[in-house]
């Protein structure tokens, strides 16, 4: 994924993200010691780690900002101990391996383009035997939502128009979305953990598990509210709850096909099915309401990322090899 320029810069003046790194990068790095930054976009990480000591900085970042990183580490009076790899890391060869590896390119969620992938392979190939990982690990935290702002913002235009354009709708239902800034949100259920992530022993990228959300409070169901807590070390964190007041990366939500009342006391079931296909991944979920009222195998609804898409008939058939030959990879 590329950032534009202005991006880059918010991500350097972002001291609610950069302090929390500079400050585990402080507590691991001694004297010496050989640091990776893994997607290193402008290279704030790789300025912080060459002014703690470190003997040598690999940067890799394969976007277009890679082109300013030795420029911005001569300027910097680094450029004997920043290295600037202009490639993608599964390209990436080095004469040793680091004794850290820190990175922060996942999205609002970890389970979000080849970054999994990506964590494993410079894992397994490029940090010693004992190295450390900043951060650590993610947690991955989920809650039902009641969020009208978030519906009109996401879905009102397509209903504004005296023709039809459900079509339309259904595409914009069968994304993941960063739930908007400012919107007002109400938490239908308790938060449950979905997935914690440790990076010295992940090795499978996917997620297909169910989870059965408590009704706390009746309300509108619009949909699943996703949120990441960044897990530096056991002491150093940045999460993305709902009642953080400031966001580096932001929230996720995932709309709900219908958006029926529910009522305390009951439950609902979210069936995720989470999957790296190529370069991305497709997400897979539904939402099963436990109300005794309803005949449920009618009433569940089946949605996907996939069914998002703008897709053309040579697309499907690249999607469709793509689900084939993953389908028959070994777990």
């Amino acid at each position: 994924m590329s950032y534009s320029l202005q991006s880059y810069g918010e991500m350097i003046a972002d001291n609610r993200r950069i302090e929390p790194y500079a400050a585990a990068l402080k507590k691991a790095l001694k004297p010496g010691m050989t640091v990776l930054d893994l997607g290193a976009g402008a290279g704030i990480l790789s300025l912080i780690a060459a002014n703690l000591g470190a003997r040598k900085v690999h940067a890799v970042e394969y976007n277009p900002i890679a082109s300013t990183l030795t420029e911005t580490a001569r300027v910097n009076g680094y450029e004997d101990i920043i290295e600037v790899h202009e490639k993608s890391s599964f390209e990436v060869e080095l004469k040793e391996r680091v004794d850290i590896i820190i990175s922060s390119i996942h999205g609002i969620v970890p389970f979000f383009g080849r970054y999994i992938p990506t964590l494993i392979d410079a894992r397994e190939r490029l940090l010693r035997s004992g190295g450390i990982f900043l951060p650590k690990a993610d947690r991955v935290y989920g809650a039902l939502i009641e969020s009208f702002d978030t519906e009109k913002e996401l879905f009102s235009n397509f209903r504004s128009s005296d023709f039809n354009f459900k079509n339309l709708e259904k595409l914009q239902k069968n994304r993941t979305h960063r739930l908007p800034d400012n919107a007002k949100i109400s938490l239908l259920s308790e938060p449950l953990e979905i997935a914690t992530l440790d990076h010295k022993s992940l090795n499978n990228p996917d997620l297909k598990a169910s989870f059965e959300f408590a009704h706390a409070k009746p309300g509108i169901l619009h949909g699943l509210m996703l949120w990441n807590e960044v897990i530096l070390t056991d002491e150093i964190r940045i999460t993305e709850s709902p009642d953080s007041k400031l966001l580096s990366y932001g929230q996720l939500f995932i709309p709900a096909a219908e958006t029926p009342v529910i009522k305390e006391g009951e439950s609902t079931t979210v069936n995720l099915d989470l999957r790296v296909i190529g370069e991305r991944y497709r997400w897979s979920w539904s939402f099963v309401s436990s109300n005794a009222d309803q005949s449920l195998s009618d009433k569940v609804v089946k949605q996907s990322t996939f069914l998002g898409d703008f897709i053309s008939g040579d697309k499907l058939k690249a999607e469709k090899t793509l689900a084939q030959s993953h389908s028959r990879e070994p777990n």
